[in-house]
């Protein structure tokens, strides 16, 4: 896997703007069954995802890294990490935000991934929501990687700055 992508649940079909912080995994595998028809992953969902971060913060691992997501058009190679919620006109919980610290930690430990970048950056939508900054979610992982490394926060952001120059 290359790189995290974050996302979030959005709007509705029917209004762009509902709040939909109150869907759980099993809300994504329903939609994502009824839209994608993918098979199964190997942990049985139709989450095209691989983790799910609910409005509580708690993390569903939908698909084994080493499964290829079904979320971001020619970038399903990545992690993908859906939170639930519609930043457009909400924020991520401070649970949520909690769990995904946690969870790019050890996606950063487990696969060494330094880069997170919103599907935003490979798409034509607006997730993870325009109420969230473009570094918002990288800067969750800088914050991990500058302990880990012993270097300050603004020297990890140079060097992730830099990486990303590659990648977009």
């Amino acid at each position: 896997m290359k790189h995290i992508i974050i996302h979030h649940t959005g709007g509705t079909e029917r209004d762009p703007f509902a709040d939909t912080s109150h869907h759980t995994v099993h809300t994504v595998d329903n939609a994502h069954r009824a839209r994608f028809g993918e098979p199964k992953s190997s942990r049985g969902w139709y989450v095209g995802y691989h983790h799910f971060i609910d409005r509580n913060g708690n993390i569903t691992k939908a698909r084994e890294h080493t499964e290829l997501g079904v979320h971001t058009k020619g970038r399903n190679d990545s992690i993908g990490v859906c939170l639930a919620g519609n930043f457009d006109v909400t924020q991520p919980t401070g649970e949520q935000i909690s769990a995904l610290k946690y969870l790019l930690r050890e996606i950063n430990e487990q696969e060494g991934i330094l880069l997170v970048f919103p599907h935003r950056k490979f798409s034509g939508k607006t997730c993870y929501g325009r109420n969230l900054d473009d570094d918002w979610a990288q800067l969750l992982m800088n914050e991990y990687l500058a302990k880990k490394w012993g270097i300050g926060i603004g020297k990890v952001n140079s060097v992730i700055k830099v990486l990303k120059a590659f990648i977009i």
